[in-house]
């Protein structure tokens, strides 16, 4: 979160990963939102029996989510092809 913003403190004071994850809200609900989920998971898992092995593979798919919200551009990169094209109405010839 800190590439975002979201620093780890404030002056003078230790941010708690709650309030990390509220701050991070205000800039990005849907992230934070699966980002607390995660935070809750791994706050039963730190107690004994807390997770099945169920609950670990969600909560990777959580993260995975999150990264590929925050850092996947496949879909953007595609869509400046399909543009490219269909404004060249055509392939597009790399330049040499």
């Amino acid at each position: 979160m800190d590439e975002h913003g979201v620093t780890k403190s404030a002056p003078g004071a230790f941010k708690t990963l709650d309030s990390r994850i509220k701050e991070f809200e205000l800039k990005d609900p849907k992230n934070a939102e699966i980002l607390l989920a995660v935070k809750w998971l791994g706050n039963s898992g730190s107690h004994a029996g807390g997770l099945t092995r169920d609950d670990v593979f969600d909560a990777f798919d959580m993260v995975e989510l999150v990264l590929n919200n925050l850092y996947d551009t496949t879909t953007a990169d595609i869509m400046a092809k399909v543009k490219a094209i269909n404004n060249h109405k055509g392939p597009v010839k790399p330049t040499p």
